[in-house]
């Protein structure tokens, strides 16, 4: 199963969205999702689920809980 960091930094590539993309829709800046993509750091659930909103899938799918995106 797919970690976090592996689903984030490959649903942003799917997206065709660099960091700093992210971090405009997101509020979660470009250097905390660069760390979180490195699995440097594992992100607040308020981070988590504002990515997630902002990627357009489903929080549990970004922690690897489903294999539904949505």
């Amino acid at each position: 199963m797919q970690d976090f960091s592996t689903r984030l930094a490959k649903i942003r590539k799917h997206r065709k969205l660099t960091q700093e993309q992210l971090e405009e829709l997101s509020g979660v800046s470009r250097c905390q999702i660069s760390l979180y993509e490195r699995s440097d750091r594992l992100p607040t659930l308020q981070s988590a689920i504002a990515l997630a909103d902002a990627l357009d899938v489903s929080l549990d799918w970004l922690a690897g809980r489903t294999t539904q995106k949505g």
